[in-house]
């Protein structure tokens, strides 16, 4: 755990090696993953921006290597460089932005859309092309991407039945493979 939704704000990691996972809790104990960060992302920066509690929780997945940046030193480096400043700011919208459309998905489209766009975009960071198509190189869980997803873990095992039925995706091993990537960008935009 780097820290959790509602911590003072400390200081900012810089991911260096591995995968952070940035997610909301309720008091129930449901959890939304909001974001999986890998190599070269900063997590933590939006709380040491505006001086908030840190608005989710962060931890890190699996083995990795993180670099960390306290609030002061940040705050010095931030004045010695103002390009680190616009650096920020661009990397705020870009995550506004798609904050943004995952709720829009979340609105207006069917699970099933909604699953390929995220099988998707998780493989453009976490997939490799093989001869039969692009396979993960880590395994998901089902938990997992309900989490992304807000959904429950029941509802995803029967898209991931169905897809594999259909032959939009495949396992191997515990890991998925897309046997071809735009079938499954169709699939994705159907409603």
């Amino acid at each position: 755990m780097l820290f959790s939704q509602g911590d003072q704000p400390d200081g900012l990691y810089l991911i260096a090696e591995g995968h952070v996972r940035v997610w909301l809790g309720d008091a129930e104990g449901n959890e939304l993953t909001l974001a999986l960060l890998g190599g070269g992302d900063a997590v933590g920066e939006m709380a040491l921006i505006d001086g908030q509690p840190r608005s989710a929780s962060a931890s890190i997945i699996g083995p990795g290597q993180l670099l960390y940046l306290d609030a002061p030193d940040f705050g010095r480096l931030q004045k010695q460089e103002p390009a680190i400043s616009r650096h920020l700011v661009k990397l705020l919208a870009e995550r506004l932005r798609g904050s943004n459309e995952a709720l829009i998905e979340a609105a207006f489209l069917p699970l099933r859309s909604r699953l390929c766009r995220k099988l998707l975009d998780l493989a453009q960071s976490h997939a490799k092309a093989t001869p039969t198509g692009m396979v993960f190189d880590r395994a998901f869980s089902q938990e997992e991407m309900a989490r992304m997803l807000g959904v429950s873990r029941e509802a995803v095992n029967r898209q991931i039945i169905a897809m594999r039925h259909d032959g939009h995706i495949r396992k191997v091993g515990r890991r998925i493979e897309i046997p071809d990537m735009e079938r499954l960008a169709r699939l994705s935009e159907m409603l």
